[in-house]
């Protein structure tokens, strides 16, 4: 059920009637996929379960910034616990996908070496999986279940006075903004592929991602030209999202090193080198904040 028709098109809602049907919409999806991947590990709930929970805690820092209720902190243990498991899904499939390739071009060093890294995080996902499994399976009877439905019923109607929706969208521009400041400095003083640089990429695409769930979750509370900000953030999101996900998969595979994939060191250089050309070309292709090999901090 989408939190978006969690109420009767024919009922009129008040704005407290219309925040209770979305959250409570996003609460019970994160919840039912969350039960799901505990019980089958499947990707697909994995993943479910984790954009909604980021919505829910998106939302919850926009009605409790200050974080009165103690919720944000046990849901985004649980994010954290499905986002090992989540990263470990997307490198699994990209470098399946990659080793199929190697394999039917003829290139079988390759094509092994992935195969190798792909066994190595099948490993990893099991290891993270069971602590998701550990940590949130009485999620159902938690205190801090119980404390959601309580404020979601009783106290969200007093926060609810004090939330400027408009005005929270304008501070998180402006503080987008102003990561895309502190990206381009770190560009020219550390280098566009240097750690710093790729931080602060990190913190424009989170920025980007509130911005986006906000525009889409919360439409009804927002004016026109911020409820057109989710197409724009979404890809905005997904630009920034590719360069992240190439990052991670080449420090994965600088942790793994040679010896421990069976691979010999030329290989594996080769492979790290086409990753890095990827990530380079990413960064000054995208569009979201020009740079330039003359800003790369040499």
């Amino acid at each position: 059920m989408s939190a978006q028709q969690a109420l009767p098109k024919d009922q009129p809602a008040s704005d407290l009637a219309q925040w209770q049907a979305v959250l409570a919409g996003f609460h019970e999806e994160f919840e039912f996929q969350l039960m799901r991947a505990l019980k089958d590990g499947g990707s697909k709930p994995i993943h479910k379960a984790r954009v909604n929970g980021r919505k829910l805690l998106t939302l919850l820092k926009l009605l409790d910034p200050d974080n009165r209720t103690g919720l944000a902190a046990y849901y985004r243990k649980g994010m954290k616990r499905l986002g090992k498991v989540r990263d470990a899904d997307v490198l699994i499939d990209a470098f399946e996908e990659r080793r199929k390739r190697q394999k039917k071009a003829g290139h079988k060093k390759q094509a092994r070496l992935l195969k190798a890294v792909v066994r190595m995080q099948r490993k990893k996902r099991k290891t993270f999986r069971a602590r998701l499994a550990k940590e949130m399976r009485d999620f159902p009877e938690t205190e801090e279940h119980s404390r959601w439905e309580r404020w979601l019923k009783e106290d969200l109607e007093e926060l609810l006075d004090k939330v400027q929706a408009d005005r929270v969208m304008v501070k998180l521009q402006e503080a987008y903004e102003q990561k895309k400041r502190v990206y381009r400095e770190q560009c020219r003083e550390a280098g566009m592929e240097s750690a710093e640089a790729f931080d602060a990429l990190h913190d424009l695409r989170i920025a980007a991602k509130e911005i986006r769930y906000i525009a889409a979750s919360a439409s009804f509370a927002l004016d026109g030209k911020f409820q057109r900000w989710e197409k724009r953030f979404q890809g905005i999101q997904d630009e920034l999202g590719a360069i992240n996900d190439r990052r991670v998969w080449l420090e994965t595979v600088e942790r793994l090193r040679p010896e421990r994939l069976s691979a010999r060191t030329k290989t594996w250089n080769r492979f790290r080198k086409k990753l890095r050309k990827e990530i380079r070309a990413l960064l000054l292709e995208n569009r979201v904040v020009k740079v330039s090999l003359s800003s790369d901090g040499k």
